[in-house]
């Protein structure tokens, strides 16, 4: 996951953060049960983003529900390591958010699929025309009362 690490990936995340933003904040909300995360609706859980991932069909061959689970303890372990990050192993703060849905693009569009064709462009594409749209229609269902806004 090396590739994440470039500044143009960065500046590719900054362009997207208030779509990001937006979906982050709808999702950390997602859990209002007892047991789930009330006192965090400031962060993403696992089932959270399982919930998310589902909505959007964004599970395929190369993004299952296990390589997610990895993911995420990755970017958890990572931010535990970093001084940024917050030491939360349970749930996702939205820079952590932001690593992984670029992790997830990586794993949905694999290096040997991308006919030499750089990462950020990849990622940059990703956001614009499959990822963010698909979400943004979700998010606006949700606001309109067509979709559920929480984990059942």
């Amino acid at each position: 996951m090396q590739v994440l690490r470039s500044h143009h990936v960065a500046a590719i995340l900054r362009h997207y953060e208030r779509d990001l933003l937006a979906l982050f904040n709808s999702y950390a909300q997602a859990d209002q049960s007892a047991a789930g995360s009330l006192g965090s609706l400031d962060t993403v859980s696992l089932p959270e983003l399982i919930f998310a991932m589902k909505e959007g069909k964004m599970f395929d061959n190369n993004l299952t529900v296990a390589k997610l689970t990895s993911l995420f303890a990755r970017i958890n372990t990572a931010a535990e390591d970093d001084a940024d990050g917050d030491d939360d192993a349970q749930e996702l703060c939205f820079d952590e958010f932001v690593k992984l849905v670029a992790a997830v693009c990586d794993t949905k569009v694999p290096a040997d699929t991308r006919k030499g064709v750089a990462f950020e462009l990849t990622l940059q594409s990703w956001l614009h025309l499959i990822f963010l749209p698909t979400y943004k229609r979700i998010l606006k269902d949700k606001a309109r009362g067509i979709a559920a806004k929480t984990l059942k």
